[in-house]
């Protein structure tokens, strides 16, 4: 199985990686992690991560895996997010900015937007070119 393509390129063109990665880690049962990295034109480092990963967890080890972050550590502390929350019910008409300073909130004045969003509290504008400004509009009768 001599491939000419390197083994970045091929994962990236398939819509499943899964078989190859399963071939690789069956190549290095039976030649080792270098020859693999060899026949498979990637490093051996790459191989060997595919390795490490097949060998707990066998075949459901190859699969994808998230690359979300499990932890956010700066995230807004839930007893000031509802302080946020709570200053934009009452005043509606405050923006960001001004509750930041009038209030002397602990958050930037973005951070307070993405909550109210997060919460449905922060209504999206009309976009100035839907509606029949982009269209004639047929008025009957005219």
């Amino acid at each position: 199985m001599a491939t000419s393509a390197r083994y970045f390129d091929l994962v990236c063109e398939m819509r499943d990686a899964y078989n190859h990665r399963l071939r690789l880690v069956e190549s290095v049962r039976a030649r080792g992690i270098k020859p693999t990295a060899r026949l498979f034109a990637t490093s051996a480092l790459t191989v060997r991560k595919w390795w490490r990963r097949y060998q707990p967890q066998g075949p459901s080890g190859l699969r994808e895996q998230s690359r979300a972050p499990h932890q956010h550590p700066l995230k807004t502390p839930p007893a000031i997010e509802q302080q946020v929350l709570a200053l934009r019910r009452q005043l509606p008409t405050f923006g960001a900015a001004r509750l930041k300073r009038e209030f002397d909130l602990p958050l930037s004045h973005m951070a307070m937007p993405r909550i109210w969003r997060e919460h449905g509290l922060l209504q999206a504008h009309a976009s100035p070119h839907m509606g029949c400004g982009a269209v004639p509009c047929i008025v009957p009768g005219l």
